[in-house]
């Protein structure tokens, strides 16, 4: 299991366009992406799971990755939430 910080620095946050782009990269890893925002943790290839975290911008988030390639995925997925478009 490998686990990272992120700062989300999207503008408007993880709302529903940058969280489905997420979402759908999330799906392309073979481990288990889990996204942990305060008390919520959330399956991180399901959209609407991490819809209801409300992640907006500036807001601390913990991205958990375990499993096959864990360790590149999470490399690779901390640095596409930094890129996320608007």
């Amino acid at each position: 299991m490998v686990s990272r910080m992120v700062t989300i620095t999207n503008r408007l946050g993880l709302h529903a366009r940058p969280g489905g782009i997420f979402s759908k990269e999330c799906k392309k890893q073979e481990c288990n992406v889990e996204i942990v925002k305060g008390d919520k943790r959330v399956d991180a290839k399901s959209i609407l799971s991490l819809l209801t975290l409300q992640a907006k911008c500036g807001s601390e988030i913990e991205l958990i990755c375990d499993g096959a390639g864990e360790e590149a995925s999470s490399a690779h997925l901390v640095e596409f939430l930094k890129t996320l478009p608007d």
